[in-house]
């Protein structure tokens, strides 16, 4: 099974030594939640159960996803305690980096999180030459809130290894 791009972020925060954790939760839908709910009656009911009847009750309710991961405030996947503040960090592939940052600026709760000196930074993992995974951090500063068209589109800064993100 690969690794996810959270799971990157993590193994190489907790390398650097920092303090972090997922903030991201999964949150069940509720057709997920109706099937539950339809199997535990079904179970504790008097009648007599078969394997066909249990497929009938699955199939009314229909084969769901069971459920949905959700990012805290909608863009937090990991906090991250440094030096320097507390850090939301969005994780995400290399190609979607920039969508990712846009739909922060769109957030109010985004804002709210740099107003009150919070930082938040966009993971974009990709491998590099040597076919290893590499991120690509960009910032996303309280001033790309102001005026967030004329902002959006500028290039992001580059991390490179010998330099820490934070």
């Amino acid at each position: 099974m690969s690794t996810t791009p959270a799971q990157r972020t993590l193994e190489f925060l907790r390398a650097k030594g920092y303090v972090c954790d997922k903030a991201e939760y999964w949150q069940p839908s509720w057709v997920a939640r109706k099937l539950q709910d339809a199997a535990i009656a079904y179970a504790n009911s008097p009648t007599p159960h078969t394997q066909a009847s249990l497929e009938g009750a699955v199939r009314m309710f229909g084969r769901a996803r069971p459920g949905v991961r959700k990012d805290l405030f909608e863009f937090i996947d990991i906090v991250a305690m440094t030096e320097n503040g507390i850090t939301a960090i969005q994780s995400t592939s290399d190609s979607n980096l920039q969508a990712r940052v846009k739909k922060i600026l769109s957030l109010t709760a985004a804002l709210k999180w740099v107003q009150c000196n919070g930082i938040i930074q966009v993971w974009g993992w990709k491998k590099n030459k040597a076919n290893r995974w590499e991120p690509r951090v960009v910032g996303v500063e309280k001033w790309r809130f102001l005026d967030e068209k004329a902002h959006a589109n500028d290039p992001p800064k580059r991390y490179t290894p010998s330099k820490d993100p934070f």
